[in-house]
This record gives C-alpha cells, sequence and structure tokens, in this order.
C-alpha cells in the first residue's frame, strides 16, 4: 500500500488515511522497506519513516494507517507462511 501525494485519498491539506477504519489481518509474512515519508499505524500506536523496516507476522493484526500530507512510499514484500 503506497499513501502518496497522488493517491486519491490525499489531497495535500490533510493526513492522508487508510481506505477503512478496520483492523487487518493475513495469512502470510509481510515484510515493508519504508523509502519516504511518515506512516503510522493507528492499532499498534507505532509509526515507521523513511530507511525504517517493519515485519508483520500471520494473524498480526495492523491497520489502520495515517500518513503525513507528503504521503508514503514502501515497497512491501509478500512471503508465504511456512505451516
Amino acid at each position: 500500500m503506497n499513501l502518496g501525494t497522488n493517491d486519491p485519498y490525499c489531497d495535500g491539506t490533510s493526513l492522508a488515511k487508510s481506505v477503512t477504519d478496520e483492523t487487518t489481518t493475513h495469512t502470510y509474512i509481510q515484510k515493508v522497506i519504508f523509502t519516504e515519508g511518515q506512516l503510522n499505524d493507528v492499532t499498534l500506536g507505532l509509526g515507521w519513516g523513511a530507511g525504517a523496516y517493519a515485519c508483520r507476522l500471520p494473524w498480526m493484526k495492523h491497520s489502520p494507517y495515517v500518513a503525513r500530507n507528503e504521503g508514503c512510499y514502501q515497497f512491501p514484500r509478500i512471503c508465504p507462511a511456512k505451516e
């Protein structure tokens, strides 16, 4: 997910927010490198900026997100969980 200045949910005058207010979980491992901006996870109460790394394990509750006006660019990697 990229919350950036070209994102239709970010008009440049307010905070960019997730499309949903729901908490998210998934069955895979998600590894994320943040390259620009700042992203805050409302559920976890944590934030990440440029150069940060995050790893979300299967069934880990996270999101919704809020980004600053400049948005947030990230590269997620999805990895299957071992059974």
